[in-house]
């Protein structure tokens, strides 16, 4: 059986067709190809990277060292693409003494009707600041007689369907704003910190490119978000559903235009699933923490992020502005 299989491996059609089958997929995750064959196989990139490491590992074995060498740098160039696409800071920034601002994003949809874990979830993380997506007018009941002891201040939208929103927080909110996306509301807040540093919170939520109701491209969908965070001079924690990969062209392009930063720093190889909510922040913040959020048989809810005040070193203080924002 091995030594049939070594015969095919040696063959030449079969080793041209190994290797238009990577050009493929390196093209179709890599390239800006607009198709919808080559929009589902990049959702898929991470993936691809850790089987091509494992075919690199099993020509390696049976010694067929082209077919290896050619698995292996494609799946490098799959690998450098996903980290510059992530958070790209090798090191995790360090935490230093100043306060810190904890965003909560919750998805409910996920949760169907698990009302208690997900209040349970809310209470003992003890975020700074919670936002809800895609809540029905039950999980907006409950909110109305859970939420208020925890979060005094509050934006909410009521949706007869299951696109209500809602952000809660510890800290006073100055200004609501209401982005609206193919007649989906994404709220937008302006809180002041115990310091008073003004930090904006987006919520955003866009729904999946194959959806029905979806007639706008995602790149034209997050325009609109781009044109409200670009007139926004101060901190910006934008967060949701973008239901797009982070790697995806469009969300690359998004935080190129935006000048927002990744707080992902990568996903979870063992459990293999492709990552849709994000958190993405401005260049005053840095993240230093983020973990998924799950309520029973391991159902992802959302995201947990934790974030400071970007420190300036000594040597370029003189070059900001003496006052120094901090939360």
């Amino acid at each position: 059986m091995l030594r049939r299989i070594n015969n095919i491996l040696n063959m030449k059609s079969v080793r041209l067709m190994y290797l238009i089958f990577l050009l493929f997929i390196i093209s179709a995750c890599i390239l800006p190809l607009e198709s919808r064959l080559t929009h589902a196989v990049s959702e898929y990139t991470v993936v691809y990277m850790i089987g091509l490491l494992i075919l690199g590992l099993v020509f390696f074995i049976l010694n067929h060292r082209h077919l290896m060498i050619s698995s292996m740098i494609s799946c490098a160039v799959l690998c450098i693409y996903l980290k510059d696409a992530s958070n790209n800071n090798l090191l995790i920034p360090k935490i230093h003494k100043g306060p810190k601002l904890t965003v909560m994003h919750i998805n409910v949809a996920s949760a169907e009707r698990q009302y208690e874990q997900v209040f349970d979830l809310i209470e003992s993380n003890q975020a700074d600041i919670v936002t809800i997506q895609e809540s029905t007018p039950d999980w907006q009941q409950y909110f109305s007689q859970t939420m208020d002891q925890i979060y005094p201040y509050q934006a909410i939208i009521d949706k007869p369907i299951s696109f209500g929103s809602g952000i809660y927080s510890r800290y006073p909110i100055d200004h609501i704003d209401t982005i609206i996306v193919e007649r989906i509301p994404n709220l937008s807040v302006a809180i002041h910190t115990s310091n008073n540093t003004e930090v904006h919170i987006v919520n955003t939520y866009l729904m999946a490119n194959t959806s029905t109701g979806t007639k706008r491209s995602a790149k034209d969908r997050l325009s609109t978000f781009t044109a409200h965070i670009n007139q926004i001079t101060k901190p910006i924690i934008n967060l949701g559903d973008f239901n797009m990969t982070y790697w995806s062209r469009e969300i690359l392009n998004y935080r190129l235009k935006s000048g927002l930063e990744n707080s992902r720093r990568g996903v979870n190889v063992t459990r293999l699933e492709v990552p849709y909510d994000h958190i993405f922040f401005s260049q005053e913040l840095e993240c230093i923490a983020l973990r998924d959020l799950e309520v029973s048989d391991n159902i992802h809810i959302g995201l947990l992020g934790t974030f400071q005040l970007r420190a300036i070193p000594e040597k370029k203080k003189e070059e900001y502005s003496s006052t120094i924002l901090r939360f």
